[in-house]
């Protein structure tokens, strides 16, 4: 059994591997992102074992839209190594989308996890946001129209959120 988690484990990591270099997109359907993260939350579970519950619920109407390429992954990845680091009960991660006014995809990001700072996780939201316009061309797909990783609730401080346009 043991080798056959081995083997497991080497076969999603080189599926993160060969899909974070194997294209130079810069956006991906929201499909393909949702499936890298899959496979590095199965990954993660060999870790974590039953210690780590996720629950993602994206209606299939929004899986073609096209967003930023690895922009949900990191915010996950910082869930699993801030939010659960000391945690020895059970951890929850779930991602929802909703469209909001003006055919904005929101899509959250939240946790049971001990939390961040108000202003830690808004001095984050700042740098993505710049990162992500500055390697943007001058109009893609409404992205360049404003900052678009504010937080979701600002009583909420470790839910982030993300908007897209959405078709």
């Amino acid at each position: 059994a043991q080798d056959e988690d081995t083997g497991e484990m080497i076969v999603l990591l080189g599926k993160l591997l060969r899909w974070s270099s194997g294209t130079t997109d810069k956006f991906i359907t929201l499909e393909d992102e949702l499936e890298y993260i899959d496979t590095y939350l199965r990954l993660q579970k060999y870790r974590y074992e039953e210690r780590l519950e996720v629950n993602i619920q994206i209606p299939d109407e929004y899986l073609d839209d096209f967003i930023p390429k690895l922009i949900l992954q990191p915010l996950v990845e910082n869930v699993i190594k801030h939010a659960f680091a000391d945690k020895e009960d059970k951890g929850f991660i779930g991602i929802v989308a909703s469209e909001k006014e003006g055919k904005r995809l929101e899509i959250t990001i939240f946790d049971n996890g001990k939390g961040i700072e108000k202003d830690t996780l808004q001095e984050i939201c700042e740098k993505l946001n710049q990162q992500v316009l500055q390697d943007l061309p001058e109009s893609h797909n409404g992205y360049s129209s404003s900052p678009y990783i504010p937080l979701s609730d600002p009583d909420a401080a470790s839910n982030p959120a993300v908007l897209f346009p959405h078709r």
